[in-house]
């Protein structure tokens, strides 16, 4: 039988400063919360840093945002982020994704980290 994986624990990465000593060793990986291709910048206010397997669960939620916007399901975007203690590595990500003029449906996805 084999043990459930352990989650990794970010509790003693407290500043940007740690965080960006640990994506030179590609332990964490530089994202954007307002992805770059909804407008967001490629600024500090917009970076977070993540472990590995988080940039590509995100591109995959990226590439169904720009379908649903193709497809006029969604017009609005809100991405926020939930820290446990004073981690500068987010514990989850929560993406909000809705039409303003219809009712109901939406994406809604979250992404777990730690």
């Amino acid at each position: 039988m084999s043990s459930p994986q352990e989650k990794p624990d970010f509790a003693e990465v407290d500043s940007i400063e740690k965080a960006i000593v640990l994506a030179d060793q590609d332990i964490l990986h530089k994202i954007f919360l307002l992805p770059l291709e909804f407008g967001g910048k490629d600024e500090p206010a917009n970076s977070i840093y993540v472990p590995s397997g988080v940039p590509e669960v995100q591109a995959h939620i990226i590439n169904s945002l720009i379908d649903f916007l193709d497809k006029g399901l969604i017009n609005k975007l809100k991405v926020g982020i939930d820290h446990k203690g004073d981690s500068k590595v987010p514990s989850r990500i929560r993406i909000r994704a809705w039409h303003t003029e219809k009712e109901g449906g939406g994406f809604y996805p979250n992404i777990d980290i730690w």
